[in-house]
């Protein structure tokens, strides 16, 4: 309840022109850490967070070669060390909050196990997607996450 009552007070000091950190043509983006004092959420807190910043805001959708540039040089230009997406494993495969397609287009090729991912290792619970920034010496990649890790987001909202 405290977490609902911060975000909310957050998205309501925050006007909407305040909230857009990068306007990309089609879509705007928000970066958590650059106003909420650097805070970490849970996937489910992290996406919670971007819904509470208005109408229309979700979790990045990573869904373009381009977009993944765009996110890779985000994380490289404020050293971060991972961050959290909108995506998320429903059955056996992965949704991005869209609604478009996933495709795999930034999966890295190792993760804790040494095998590709998604690896799925922590007892079958990794079902959420996050970027990471060569935390396995794999360059800036996706890997599949357990969701009660805590990390920032990029925030999405289609124009």
């Amino acid at each position: 309840m405290k977490v609902l009552l911060f975000l909310t007070v957050v998205a309501v000091a925050l006007g909407d022109d305040d909230v857009v950190d990068e306007d990309r043509g089609d879509s705007e983006y928000h970066f958590a850490w650059l106003h909420d004092g650097g805070r970490t959420y849970d996937w489910q807190g992290a996406n919670s967070y971007c819904s509470s910043l208005g109408r229309g805001w979700k979790g990045i959708s990573i869904e373009t070669r381009e977009e993944n540039d765009f996110v890779t040089d985000v994380i490289e230009h404020h050293e971060l060390p991972w961050v959290w997406t909108g995506g998320q494993r429903r059955g056996r495969d992965f949704v991005w909050p869209s609604g478009a397609r996933f495709v795999g287009l930034n999966w890295s090729h190792t993760g804790g196990k040494k095998q590709p991912q998604p690896d799925n290792r922590e007892q079958g619970g990794e079902n959420c997607v996050a970027v990471l920034n060569d935390f396995y010496d794999d360059g800036v990649r996706w890997h599949d996450i357990a969701c009660h890790h805590e990390k920032s987001i990029i925030c999405e909202r289609d124009d």
